[in-house]
């Protein structure tokens, strides 16, 4: 008899949250943005707080970890449009050069604490760029097999530094290069 009772009452109760739940969420918006301040307040007081509490740390990671996993495909298309974004990338683009120099510290840091993974992260990259550009690879290939760059040969951009590298104009062409310096080579490739 109870439960029957109460899989009427589950059943009723599941419904009637399936019929509101619109509302719900109405609600909860309309009431997050007229007290934003104050609950925004609220927790960077919490968080302050709770900052050196290691069980709270290990929460966070664990919440920031599984919301991760369950929201994965939301966040990557976020990304996608946020990075993309002119201003965006500027923005971040400005950064890097700023801080390159300690970006490029903290990178070969990492390298020398981690040489497995990092030999097989680049392993894996230039796979990856075999895959995304084989005529690419093919030319050059040929290319380093059948042309050397001529002893005193200048920059047929700038004419003024000697050439190092061979530049491609068309990759369906391998034998037709360009031989350049490094300073003209990187604004082409800009």
């Amino acid at each position: 008899m109870v439960n029957k009772r109460y899989e009427k009452y589950k059943e009723s109760y599941e419904k009637y949250r399936e019929e509101h739940k619109e509302k719900k969420k109405e609600y909860h918006k309309k009431y997050y943005q007229e007290h934003k301040e104050e609950i925004g307040k609220k927790n960077r007081e919490w968080k302050e707080k709770n900052k050196d509490n290691p069980e709270f740390k290990l929460k966070r990671k664990e919440y920031k970890r599984e919301y991760d996993k369950k929201h994965k495909e939301d966040l990557k298309k976020y990304r996608k449009e946020y990075y993309s974004k002119s201003e965006v990338k500027q923005r971040m683009e400005g950064h890097y050069q700023k801080n390159k120099e300690k970006y490029d510290e903290r990178s070969k840091k990492w390298r020398k604490e981690h040489p497995e993974r990092a030999k097989a992260l680049q392993k894996n990259h230039q796979r990856e760029y075999e895959k995304k550009y084989p005529e690419k690879i093919k030319s050059r290939n040929e290319t380093n097999r059948k042309i050397r760059i001529p002893n005193n040969q200048l920059c047929q951009m700038c004419n003024k530094n000697l050439a190092i590298h061979k530049h491609h104009l068309d990759y369906s062409k391998p034998l037709e290069v360009q031989f350049l310096c490094r300073k003209c080579h990187n604004k082409l490739k800009d």
